[in-house]
């Protein structure tokens, strides 16, 4: 599970472990600060809500925490233009990097079985669903205020999604 992110700095061969919540599960990087979503622990210990952790790169400080309320336990997070993407309960969430609380109503709702990724790409956003882990999935895409615009077959458990 963990609760920490290392940031290893080429210039001085250092590494930094940092304490940012249970269960780091996604990261991204825009203009020299870290955003990092934990998921908080949903089992095999006692069990904790997630959080956003903004991490200043240059001074590999935590300027912000956002906590969630107790039983939230948000997972994937993806940055487009300033604006940051997680899902929770089959709700996708669109905050601004530069708020202070966390958004009161979802984008919108996924009808994902599955939710096994999420990547906002090309004004769009992907949601890989993994149906049952056992079968084929699917990916469907968005626009960025949450009508739906197409779906294409994938393999087992989609839980990558990039364009070239």
């Amino acid at each position: 599970n963990g609760n920490s992110v290392s940031i290893y700095n080429l210039s001085t061969n250092t590494l930094d472990n940092i304490v940012v919540g249970d269960v780091p599960s996604a990261l991204e990087e825009e203009n020299g600060t870290v955003y990092i979503l934990c998921s908080g622990v949903t089992w095999g210990g006692t069990p904790s809500s997630g959080k956003i952790v903004k991490l200043n790169l240059a001074t590999n400080a935590i300027t912000q925490t956002i906590n969630f309320p107790e039983g939230q336990n948000p997972r994937f997070l993806a940055e487009n233009n300033n604006k940051l993407y997680y899902s929770l309960n089959n709700q996708i969430y669109q905050i601004d990097t530069q708020s202070n609380s966390l958004p009161e109503t979802a984008l919108f709702t996924s009808n994902a079985t599955a939710i096994y990724s999420l990547v906002v790409e090309n004004n769009a956003i992907y949601i890989g669903d993994a149906k049952d882990f056992a079968s084929n999935g699917e990916v469907k895409y968005y626009s960025l205020v949450g009508t739906e615009l197409g779906k294409f077959s994938t393999g087992i458990g989609p839980n990558f999604i990039t364009s070239n």
